[in-house]
């Protein structure tokens, strides 16, 4: 099953296609679409504004980005790791 089945119902009952959507929250296609598989991870204002778009109401927002959901990809887990790693360089332990 794909991942965000209520985000993307609500999606075509809205008639908003990614395109449109992933401009309205000022990302490209190729990471709206990364969202959307859950290989990246969805910011709080991006959801409480996908809410918005959609028409759903802020007491719903788990239902539409649910937890389990809300963890990183492990490509985008490897990637902070990554990004801590760099900043730890130099740092005394």
């Amino acid at each position: 099953m794909k991942p965000y089945v209520k985000l993307r119902t609500a999606m075509m009952i809205a008639e908003k296609k990614q395109e449109e959507l992933a401009a309205a929250i000022a990302v490209n296609p190729t990471t709206f679409s990364k969202k959307m598989t859950a290989k990246a991870a969805w910011t709080m204002w991006e959801a409480y504004k996908m809410c918005e778009l959609l028409h759903i109401p802020e007491s719903e927002l788990t239902e539409y980005f649910p937890k389990e959901l809300s963890v990183p990809h492990e490509s985008v887990a490897h990637q902070l790791t990554q990004r801590q790693n760099v900043s730890m360089k130099g740092v005394k332990k």
